[in-house]
């Protein structure tokens, strides 16, 4: 379909933030330079005898730079000036070195769980989760991205299987009473994610590289391992359920 947004590259792997994100980035460094620029040309500015690279736009004011005063509002400055708005186009140049480099993230998941004696019943008991993601730009929403992922993980290992009627080609459990996936009760109390936060500049100026399906890829893997440390037995087929452990 049609839009108004400009191309863009495709955001699998969660990877919005170091694709977009660089234009975004450039985008507004070109902006906040214009806006100095713009607040050191215009006649009567208190900045006419500092030096350009001196003032620093921040928190919606520019001054020089530690100094709280003087400082214009960006709205002052624009006023100033009898400009409206500023408006920037930018596009991210081509860079050599990403044809010759690959971005990758990693996640090293650790678990802890509890195998019933008599029923064989599995239950995660706590989570850690060490993750390379780059640069994390907001460290509250990355680490809800991971407790997701955590989610979702457990249901893999666990409890989560599309049961195939192979004479009618069917999945027979197509609905939530029968397929079944993890509720609050489920999930571990205890749950650490700990970020690297290692910027990766060769992937974007930013430095972040993509988060959120990172933490399920090693995440049943490692209750695989924790079932077999706990019971001796290992199960090579997901989800890990009860009757395969007795």
């Amino acid at each position: 379909g049609d839009a108004a947004l400009p191309p863009a590259p495709g955001q699998f792997g969660s990877h919005t933030v170091a694709s977009v994100g660089a234009a975004v980035h450039d985008a507004c460094a070109a902006l906040k330079q214009r806006l100095l620029n713009l607040t050191f040309s215009t006649p009567g500015s208190p900045f006419a005898k500092a030096k350009l690279t001196d003032l620093v736009a921040e928190a919606g004011v520019v001054r020089l730079g530690s100094h709280p005063a003087p400082s214009l509002g960006y709205g002052e400055v624009l006023r100033r000036a009898g400009q409206p708005a500023l408006e920037v186009t930018h596009e991210s140049p081509e860079v050599p070195e990403k044809g010759e480099k690959s971005g990758k993230s990693f996640c090293a998941s650790f678990v802890e769980v509890h195998v019933h004696a008599h029923t064989r019943e599995v239950r995660v008991t706590r989570v850690v989760s060490a993750v390379d993601a780059g640069r994390i730009m907001n460290p509250q929403t990355a680490r809800s991205q991971v407790y997701g992922a955590i989610t979702w993980g457990l249901g893999l290992a666990l409890m989560e299987d599309a049961v195939l009627d192979h004479r009618h080609g069917r999945i027979t459990n197509h609905d939530l009473a029968n397929y079944h996936v993890p509720v609050n009760a489920d999930i571990p109390t205890s749950i650490d994610v700990l970020f690297i936060d290692k910027p990766d500049t060769y992937l974007d100026p930013m430095g972040a590289k993509g988060l959120g399906e990172i933490g399920i890829v090693g995440f049943s893997a490692a209750i695989a391992n924790a079932v077999f440390h706990a019971t001796g037995k290992r199960v090579r087929d997901l989800p890990i359920t009860p009757d395969k452990l007795l």
